[in-house]
Formats: C-alpha cells, structure tokens, sequence
C-alpha cells in the first residue's frame, strides 16, 4: 500500500517528465525545422554557366542613303506590286499592274496564292512515287518546325510564313514517304475551278514596267532626293546631323508616284558618332550593325569614310551591296554598330574572387564540395563577365554551378 507521503514525491517526477518529454519534442521539432531550413534556403546560391554572346556596340540613329528614282505615271485604278520589294529588275520588266477596282486587285493577290498551290500540287504528285528517306524527311519537319517557332520568336514574320510553308510541304513529303495516299488530282481540280472563278473577275488595266535595271520598291517616302548619293561618302557631322533631325521633312511631289527603283547595288549608312568610341575604326574595316526594330539579322556592312569634326564627334558612313525586302524600305532607324563579338560563358561580376595566389577565378559546387576554379576573361560590363572556356587558363566549363552568393567559402569546403 503506497503511503500519503509518497504521493507528492510521485507527482513531482510525473512533472519532470512531462517537462522533459516537452524539451525533447521542442528540441526535435527545432532540429526538422532546421534542416527544412537548410533544404529551401541553401547556404550558397548558384548560376549554371551558359554559352552566349555579347558585344561592345555603339549605339545611334542611321539615315540610309541610296541612289533611287521615282516611277511616275498617270495610273487609274489599284496599283499591286507585281514583284516584292526589294527584287532585282530589268529594264521593261513587268514591275506592277493597275486594276480598275479594289475587288480585282483582292482577286488578283488571291489569284498568285492559287497558283502556288497548284504547282505545288504538281510538284508533289511527280514525286508521289519517288522513293524517300524517311527518316532524313522526320528530321527535316522537326527543323522546319524549329525554324518557324524561331521566326515567330524574333519577330520576323515574313520568314514565320515562309516557314510555315516549309513545314506543311516537309510534312506532307513525309505523309507520302511513310505510305500515305494523297490524291493531288482531286485537290489540283479543285483549286483550278478556284482560280477560274478569280480570274473571270479581274479587270486589269495596265501594266507597269522598269524604266532601268534596279531593285524595284512599290512605295516611296518622300526621302529619295534629300541628299546627294555621290556625295555620301564626304557627308559633315553638321550635314548628317541635318538628315536625322526633326527639320528633314519628307517631300510632297511623291504622292501619286507609283513605287521607284533603287539604281546602285550600293547604299549607305550615315550616322553621327562620339570619336574616341570608333578610334580602333579605319576606312576599309568591316563592322556588323544591328537594326533591331526592323532586320531580324545583322547586316555586314564596310566603313566608307570616316569625317571627323572639331567638337570630337565624326560623320560615320558605312556600306553595304547586300538588298531584300527589309532593307530596300529602311531610311531612319535605331542601329547597334558591333564593333566587337564575345562568345564565352557568362557570370556575375560579383562571383569573381582572387584566392591566395592572386589569381582570379570563381568557386563550383560539385556534389557537395566548393572548388576553387581559374578563369579568364573575356569581357566585362560591370555586372556580368564573360570567360574563355577555350583558355588553358580556365578551369570553368559549361553548365558549371558558379556560386554567387555564400559566405566562408573555401576550396575544398563541404557545402551543406
């Protein structure tokens, strides 16, 4: 029988118990805590170190010179391009039609989509029975498909439907290849009886010719004569400065005109540059310059002059023979001039540290130890650095986990 004295004793040890069972729980709860800690919140951040490109550039506004003329003439109707902008012409070639209404020059634009169609419903029906690769015809509609997911992606969306184009034939070309039967006569017909009931509507009125070899373009912007093509080269910083400015305004006799042609396989670029950015620049130096509201690539262009002024600014003229549909209708635009290319591995500045021996370099996670890994440098703009993963000095290579941020890093420290 357990006395009254004992029972004080025993609840002052169920107390204890209770207190210590308590502590324990708080003390493991504390520990799990800690490492959900440590697994969301690590103690260093990391960056992978991917390829990419930079580039020093200078930055401006370009007037785009070329030797053009005016097409004039008395057209009554619809004038349509009967050639795209930019395509090289001869003399008395067909450049454009007039027709009498707006319904048969929409007829007429949806009259060339048919005819497309219908030579591509005979280019695949002589090639129906052709033996193909497949599996080279599998890896070209993959590609197809890439290329206009990246034409969309930049913006370029006359090469998107190009693209497009190329990927329904691709894949079309691989429907036959794996024994699917199409009939393109059935389709042909079709599209043919399309065709006839277009042309029955169009009331065309004339034709407009080239008055001279050329690339044709079917619009003008009042531009065409506000500086002198044979005096490009010896422009003044004042006189380009003129061009870009509010004041040149474009002239009201081209209204009426009916497209124009670009004479000279040559054109310009002039712009109005700070000296010392294109110091390392000499006439004959080849440069790439970026157009990015309106070229998706960069066009390779040679300096023509460089025309110095006294307050050290300089009259930058460049050029090009290269012509399309983008470039043929440029005139002033926001340009990059590149003047350098960097390819390497790209990192934040504030990763670079400079171990015992002075040598610069950043620290890598592998596994769960940070090393110590040389590096060079390639280019730097304050906040990132580009390094040389081709450099026997560089020890960083691609998709290397560079740690940016962490403190009491050292070589060879386990990282938990």
């Amino acid at each position: 029988m357990i006395s009254l004295a004992a029972r004080p004793k025993q609840k002052k040890n169920r107390a204890l118990r209770l207190l210590l069972i308590a502590v324990a729980v708080v003390l493991v709860l504390a520990y799990v805590g800690y490492q959900i800690y440590l697994i969301a919140i690590p103690s260093v951040k990391t960056q992978t170190a991917f390829p990419v490109s930079e580039y020093k550039t200078v930055d401006t506004k370009v007037y785009v010179i070329r030797q053009e003329s005016e097409i004039s003439g008395n057209a009554s109707g619809v004038v349509v391009p009967a050639v795209e902008n930019g395509s090289r012409v001869a003399n008395g070639d067909t450049v454009a039609y007039v027709f009498a209404d707006q319904a048969s020059a929409e007829n007429y634009a949806k009259s060339l989509t048919l005819k497309e169609e219908i030579a591509r419903c005979d280019s695949f029906a002589a090639n129906n029975a052709a033996p193909s690769d497949v599996e080279r015809l599998d890896d070209d509609v993959d590609t197809a498909f890439l290329d206009f997911l990246k034409a969309l992606d930049i913006g370029d969306f006359r090469a998107a439907g190009e693209n497009s184009t190329e990927f329904n034939d691709t894949l079309t070309r691989f429907k036959i290849a794996t024994g699917e039967q199409i009939d393109f006569t059935q389709k042909k017909a079709e599209l043919q009886a399309q065709l006839d009931t277009l042309n029955a509507g169009i009331r065309q009125n004339s034709a407009i010719t080239a008055s001279g070899a050329g690339y044709y373009v079917g619009s003008t912007d009042g531009y065409e004569h506000s500086v002198d093509y044979a005096a490009a080269p010896s422009l003044t910083v004042e006189q380009v400065d003129n061009l870009l400015s509010d004041q040149n305004q474009p002239s009201q006799g081209s209204d009426g005109m009916l497209g124009k042609l670009i004479q000279n396989f040559d054109w310009y670029l002039a712009c109005v540059v700070r000296t010392e950015e294109i110091a390392e620049l000499q006439v004959g130096d080849s440069v790439s310059v970026a157009l990015p509201n309106a070229v998706a690539e960069h066009i390779e262009m040679t300096v023509k002059a460089v025309n110095n002024s006294a307050d050290g600014r300089a009259a930058l003229i460049l050029e090009c023979n290269l012509m399309n549909e983008q470039l043929a209708t440029l005139r002033l635009e926001e340009a990059q001039i590149i003047l350098e290319e960097y390819d390497g591995l790209k990192i934040p500045s504030g990763a670079v540290r400079v171990n015992s021996e002075n040598e610069k370099g950043v620290y890598v996670i592998k596994g769960n130890i940070a090393l110590f890994k040389k590096i060079e440098i390639l280019y730097s703009d304050g906040e990132y650095v580009l390094i040389d993963p081709n450099s026997e000095n560089n020890e960083v290579k691609i998709y290397d986990q560079v740690v940016t941020e962490g403190k009491d890093i050292s070589d060879g420290k386990i990282i938990d």
